[in-house]
């Protein structure tokens, strides 16, 4: 499995008072999966899918949301997992 891109998550319902992360990994081959902030790995067979599931569970990819939804005015730096 060899990781072509990376991508930061966080569920846009829990914001400013908890930050809950997702992180999308999009693999060369197209398939991706996501690891979800209880620490479960979720796999799909293409990205679409992926980002379709973290949609429906009110993510929003970080670079999207603005500064101003964040309790302390700024981006907070993803986890180190």
């Amino acid at each position: 499995m060899e990781i072509a891109t990376v991508s930061w998550w966080l569920d846009y319902s829990a914001l400013p008072e908890c930050e809950l992360w997702a992180r999308l990994n999009i693999e060369a081959s197209g398939k991706a999966t996501v690891l979800d902030c209880d620490g479960r790995t979720h796999a799909f067979a293409c990205v679409d899918e992926a980002r379709e599931w973290l949609l429906e569970d009110e993510y929003s990819r970080l670079e999207n949301i603005d500064d101003e939804e964040f309790a302390h005015g700024r981006k907070p730096v993803p986890p180190n997992w």
